[in-house]
């Protein structure tokens, strides 16, 4: 073999074993992940935490940050409920006044139109008999009587929501509050490698639970039970006709 054939093989031999190196290496397997935290703030017991507390911290600001997102959401909801109340009780408030004239003066028409014996009477523009024109008074007041208490049910029922409403808020500035502890106390853990104030940190379990329990269930619609008690009276078309409906 001539010298010149053996450089050329030498040569080639340095290209292939650089090319080797530089071939992409061969994916590592992955190390096994860590078991998802328990779903429950109460999992984390005092020796759980005492092994992991840097773990514990991590689990702790998510679920944080859920809790106030769940009650964001719902804070969501309870606005649009409101704001649909709110109309209605509105509207309904504006019926009971309406109606509430429409007796009176009607009931002065027929009183006068008694005295000056002048029936059939004028009101509103259109001619009532005596008995439709008392007919369409009662009705009047029936309204009133009626819708007066289902009014009260719409305040009620937006003080309830208002309050609920005011109560997540709270919520969320309390839990905005102890995310800002978690953050310290996972400097101090990082710090400090390691901490042995468990029990300081087990007031942030206790409170996590409080918050998971005493969420209240603003998901029932008060709508439909006051739809049902709003459902028409016996209907007076003379009435429904002054009212406008």
């Amino acid at each position: 073999m001539t010298i010149r054939r053996i450089q050329l093989l030498a040569v080639a031999g340095v290209i292939a074993a650089g090319c080797g190196r530089l071939s992409p290496p061969q994916a590592k397997p992955k190390p096994a992940a860590n078991k998802a935290p328990a779903a429950a703030a109460q999992a984390w017991t005092p020796e759980r935490i005492t092994q992991d507390p840097g773990g514990y911290l991590a689990y702790a600001d998510a679920e944080t940050v859920r809790q106030i997102a769940e009650r964001n959401a719902r804070i969501g909801k309870i606005e649009s409920s409101r704001q649909v109340i709110g109309d209605r009780a509105e509207k309904l408030m504006q019926d009971i006044r309406d109606a509430a004239n429409i007796q009176k003066r009607l009931q002065a028409a027929i009183e006068r139109a008694d005295e000056d014996d002048a029936w059939p009477t004028t009101f509103a523009g259109r001619k009532f008999e005596r008995a439709e024109a008392v007919s369409a008074a009662d009705a009047a007041q029936r309204f009133v009587q009626s819708r007066t208490s289902l009014a009260n049910e719409y305040a009620q029922a937006l003080a309830k929501i208002d309050a609920t409403g005011q109560a997540l808020q709270s919520d969320i500035s309390e839990l905005g509050q102890l995310r800002e502890k978690l953050a310290l106390d996972m400097e101090r853990v990082r710090l400090n490698q390691g901490i042995a104030e468990v029990a300081e940190l087990r007031k942030s379990v206790d409170a996590l639970s409080g918050f998971a329990t005493s969420l209240t269930d603003t998901t029932e619609n008060p709508l439909e039970d006051l739809a049902a008690k709003a459902r028409p009276l016996a209907a007076d078309a003379a009435f429904e006709t002054l009212l406008g409906k």
